[in-house]
């Protein structure tokens, strides 16, 4: 790695500082049901990547193994929704291996792979948010049964 490259990464790791020191419980600081449970004397413990996934992501968090697991999500359906352009967008892939490695199985999608571009994080808000709706609501059609009629 050149000299220019190693700086860039220092500096884009500088721009997502981040400890997990900050989020007791992963994903935040709120207490969530992990199994085996965390308690003082089992506090979850965290190791980040040596490396990022690609020059314009941050480097991930993630718990040492074993890995705890989230039992409270159970087996709902979950969908991650990301935007190119939300301030979120360079760790929205640590977020996503978080909870795929604590047992959750997310969906994630990414609106620009689908040729919805240009939005930030608050993406309900923009021109195009009807897109963006029939992206989660055909999601939706897809994941949850529908009752039948009743005749």
């Amino acid at each position: 790695m050149t000299f220019e490259a190693a700086t860039k990464q220092d500096n884009a790791d500088e721009q997502f500082r981040d400890s997990p020191e900050l989020k007791r419980f992963g994903l935040g600081d709120h207490p969530l049901a992990y199994v085996p449970a965390i308690v003082a004397s089992s506090p979850p413990e965290f190791v980040r990547q040596q490396k990022a996934d690609a020059p314009d992501l941050a480097r991930c968090w993630r718990q040492k193994e074993p890995a705890k697991k989230l039992v409270a999500v159970g087996d709902r359906p979950v969908l991650y929704v990301a935007s190119e352009a939300s301030f979120y967008a360079p760790y929205n892939h640590c977020t996503v291996d978080y909870l795929e490695q604590a047992g959750v199985h997310v969906d994630f999608v990414k609106l620009e792979e689908m040729g919805i571009r240009g939005n930030g994080h608050l993406m309900m808000l923009e021109k195009n948010s009807e897109d963006i709706a029939k992206v989660v609501g055909n999601w939706l059609d897809k994941v949850i049964a529908r009752p039948t009629a009743r005749r």
